[in-house]
Parts: structure tokens; C-alpha cells; sequence
């Protein structure tokens, strides 16, 4: 699978990569499928399609780049799932609709509303418009995904000069605060502890972070650079 795909152009060891493949697997299918309705005489197999389209591009996602992490595999569960119902849901609607209208009422109407013409209006104004809904509301799976590969679920790090820090969850250890004007029960919030790295921020903006991180259940770890650094 993986030399098909890198014969195609997609590094799986690249998030942008691996999520403009899914992106472009989308596109390619409503558009395979806007060729077959042509022949057909309506688009209402889109319809049978549509609710799969979530699920699919968050599984390629899932198996190109083999994420390895609980927070991945939850994801695609979740998609998977609520893609499968809606699927199933919509394709039997579909199938439904074949023997008795020859098509799902709605599309027969756009054939209707779009002649003459509809060849090329069905492409600009019936498909594509939602191969470009099914990529967005399909976005924070697969990319969720692709930024949770690894075991621990880590995704990448927010660098700061002379630091190697975390975003972690992890918690360690309480923070005091030094200005007592601040003083809340938020004052003492879990903290990430980052090897390397210097002094803690303890400034009214990142102790507002912490807090509202304690609060959401992230840690969110302000460092300044160790002493001789940029």
C-alpha cells in the first residue's frame, strides 16, 4: 500500500500530504459519480454515497499513516460509526426511491430546473458543492487523526527559542502564585514538567492559561529559555 502511494505522489510521514490525498480521493469519487448520474439521467446515487464519505477518507487516513494512538482510533470509531448509520440510512432511502420515482424526488427536480444545461450545472452546482462540505465537516476527524499518530497521542509541539516544550496533559506538579492578587482555586493547576527547558512564565496571561487549561483538562506549559539563550 505504501509504495502505491508513494508512486501517487503521497508521504505518509507528512500531514498536509496524507490530508490533500483524502481530499483529493473526495473530489475524484463525487466526480465519478457525477459521469455515472450523466449516463443515468439523475444524481441521486450521490445521495446513497454521501453519508460513506465522512467514514472513508478518516480510515485512509487512519491506515496510510497507522496511528497507533487510543485518541486515532476513538476518532475513527466515532466517524466510522456515525458515517456507516447515516450511509446506510441514506443508500436504503436511495435504493427505495429507484423502482418508485427512478431516483430520489429532489434530484429528478434539480434535472428539471437545471435544463437545459444541467450536464455542466450539475457538476458546479450539485456535486462538487458537496465533495467541498463533505471535506470540511470531515476536516477535525482526519486531521485529528493525522496530528494523534503516535502512541501517546502526542501531536506537534509548540516551539519557543532554546526550549523543547510539551502540550501534554500529563500532570506533576502544582504552581504557585507569586502574585497573591491572583489568588484563586486555580492558582495551584497541573503542570507539565519539560526537561531542558528554564524558568516557568509566571505572568498574569500564562497563569490565565493555566487556569483555563486546568479548567478544560490541558496543561499548557510557558517556558522562558534557559539562561544564555536567545
Amino acid at each position: 500500500m505504501h509504495q502505491l502511494l508513494s508512486d501517487l505522489g503521497v508521504n505518509a510521514s507528512s500531514d498536509l500530504s496524507v490530508f490533500l490525498f483524502c481530499t483529493i480521493f473526495t473530489f475524484a469519487v463525487v466526480t465519478i459519480l457525477w459521469v455515472v448520474g450523466l449516463f443515468q439521467g439523475n444524481h441521486s446515487m450521490m445521495d446513497g454515497w454521501y453519508g460513506f464519505a465522512f467514514a472513508v477518507p478518516a480510515l485512509l487516513a487512519y491506515l496510510i499513516v497507522g496511528a497507533q494512538s487510543v485518541t486515532a482510533a476513538l476518532l475513527l470509531f466515532m466517524v466510522m460509526l456515525h458515517g456507516g448509520r447515516l450511509g446506510w440510512y441514506l443508500a436504503a432511502r436511495w435504493r427505495r426511491y429507484v423502482p418508485e420515482h427512478g431516483g430520489d424526488p429532489r434530484y429528478l427536480r434539480f434535472v428539471e430546473q437545471m435544463s437545459p444545461g444541467y450536464w455542466w450545472k450539475s457538476f458546479l452546482r450539485v456535486m462538487e458543492p458537496q465533495a467541498v462540505v463533505i471535506v470540511l465537516v470531515g476536516m477535525p476527524a482526519v486531521v485529528g487523526i493525522l496530528k494523534n499518530r503516535e502512541p501517546n497521542g502526542a501531536s506537534p509541539c509548540l516551539r519557543l527559542p532554546g526550549c523543547s516544550c510539551s502540550w501534554s496533559g500529563s500532570t506533576s506538579r502544582p504552581l504557585p502564585t507569586p502574585n497573591s492578587s491572583l489568588s484563586s482555586p486555580w492558582n495551584s493547576v497541573p503542570a507539565t514538567s519539560i526537561p531542558g527547558c528554564g524558568h516557568t512564565l509566571d505572568t498574569p496571561i500564562t497563569l490565565a492559561l493555566r487556569r483555563c487549561g486546568g479548567a478544560c483538562g490541558w496543561s499548557p506549559s510557558l517556558v522562558t529559555p534557559p539562561a544564555g539563550g536567545p
